[in-house]
C-alpha cells in the first residue's frame, strides 16, 4: 500500500499525496498513477515555459483561437451560458446585482443591491401579468 505522503523532487518538500499531487490513468499499466511533481511545482514550470521558451505562447494562442471558432466550443458555450444565467440572473446573485448597480453609476451598498433586486422582481411580475 502506498504511503499518504510523497516528496516532490523539485521543491524537496513532503506533501500529502491525495491533495497536493495530480493523478493520471496509465493505459499501459491499467491503473492510476500519481505524478512525480506536486501541483505547485508543475504549475510554476508550465508558466515559466510559457513565458520563456520561444514559440510556446504563440502556438497556444493560435490553438486557442482555432478552438473558439469550432462548433464544439460554441455548443459548450451555449450550455455554460444557460447554466450561468439560471444560477446568477434568475436567482439574482449579488455578483449580478453589483454589476447592474455599477452600470447605473451608483455606489455598491446593501441598500442599492436591495433596490436593484426589488426593481428586477417588480419588472418580472409586470411582465408575467402583461404576457398572461
Amino acid at each position: 500500500m502506498a504511503s499518504k505522503n510523497k516528496v516532490c523532487p523539485q521543491c524537496k518538500l513532503e506533501k500529502d499525496r491525495a491533495t497536493k499531487f495530480s493523478n493520471y490513468f496509465c493505459k499501459k499499466r491499467q491503473r492510476t498513477i500519481t505524478k512525480s511533481w506536486c501541483k505547485v511545482c508543475t504549475t510554476r514550470r508550465q508558466k515559466e515555459r510559457y513565458h520563456t521558451v520561444p514559440g510556446v505562447k504563440e502556438s497556444a494562442i493560435v490553438r486557442h483561437r482555432g478552438y473558439r471558432k469550432s462548433q464544439e466550443y460554441k455548443e459548450q458555450f451555449k450550455v455554460w451560458r444557460s447554466k450561468w444565467r439560471k444560477k446568477t440572473v434568475e436567482n439574482l446573485d449579488d455578483s449580478y446585482l453589483k454589476e447592474r448597480v455599477k452600470r447605473r453609476g451608483e455606489e455598491v451598498t446593501p441598500e442599492n443591491l436591495d433596490k436593484a433586486r426589488t426593481s428586477i422582481l417588480i419588472h418580472r411580475i409586470k411582465k408575467k401579468l402583461r404576457d398572461g
